[in-house]
């Protein structure tokens, strides 16, 4: 995997106006003084009939220099510069685990119920993509297509061309609350997930989880936090690719629910002096 790409630097490019230099020839006439006249005369009367506009200030693109540091940070955003999208996947590539609703991360196998696995997982991040999931607010609906993908918001990935707005739409056609969720797929080789995962052969295979809007947001602030790492020299970019995602249970009553947070995986934490 290759972990140093050129970064690629946009340059705002202006033009600059010269004036134009203009040569007046003159005819030579008994009276030099009447002639020096008439063509100082005939210069100003040019002048004032041709005005070249010269841009303004506000109407050029003016590119502001980025600073040492902020250079710094994006030459280290590893998460961009990287791992988005270096390799899609779809739902069927890998095994697909997402966080379940009591605090643990759970695995889908098969016919029957989701496979139980640890609260965290270690893993050797490879890429990330965007997810975005059009479906009915009522997960119970009856009906096909009640649930559609999409990888950028726009159009459905199902290759029928339909945009998620009409998808939106035939929801409510149906009589259907249309829900629009945005979502992250995280692959990763799978270094540790509990005694389960290595049961079913998942550990040291490479996987994909399901991070919902929270998590996902999580997963891009570690990616932050990385960039100043690694630009200040405190972490290698072998380390940063090691991530733990842990899941936690959060609220309470009937709005519970798992959080999925971020982190370092162990030993892979910044270097401190």
């Amino acid at each position: 995997m290759a972990l140093n790409k050129p970064n690629t630097q946009t340059t705002a490019q202006f033009e600059t106006f010269e004036d134009t230099d203009m040569t007046v020839q003159e005819t030579t006439t008994a009276n030099t003084d009447v002639a020096v006249e008439a063509i100082t005369t005939f210069a100003n009367e040019v002048a004032n009939a041709v005005q070249v506009s010269q841009p303004t200030t506000s109407a050029l693109a003016v590119a502001r220099p980025k600073g040492q540091l902020a250079t710094a940070l994006s030459n280290s955003n590893l998460f961009e510069n990287e791992l988005r999208d270096a390799l899609p996947v779809t739902w069927e590539d890998f095994n697909s685990i997402n966080a379940s609703p009591s605090g643990h991360f759970q695995v889908k196998t098969g016919a029957g119920d989701p496979v139980k696995l640890a609260s965290s997982l270690t893993l050797k991040l490879v890429s990330f993509q965007d997810q975005y999931v059009s479906a009915a607010k009522d997960t119970e609906a009856q009906g096909d297509n009640m649930v559609k993908y999409s990888d950028d918001g726009k159009v459905l990935n199902d290759g029928s061309g339909m945009t998620v707005a009409e998808h939106q739409q035939y929801l409510k056609d149906q009589g259907e609350d249309a829900t629009l969720s945005h979502r992250m797929v995280v692959v990763g080789e799978l270094l540790d997930g509990g005694e389960k995962a290595m049961e079913l052969g998942m550990t040291g295979m490479l996987v994909q989880v399901v991070l919902a809007d929270t998590a996902r947001r999580n997963f891009l602030s570690h990616g932050k936090q990385l960039a100043y790492q690694i630009a200040n020299g405190r972490m290698s970019q072998d380390d940063a690719i090691h991530v733990k995602l842990v899941a936690q249970e959060a609220g309470s009553g009937k709005k519970q629910f798992t959080l999925v947070t971020t982190t370092f995986a162990d030993g892979k934490g910044p270097k401190t002096r």
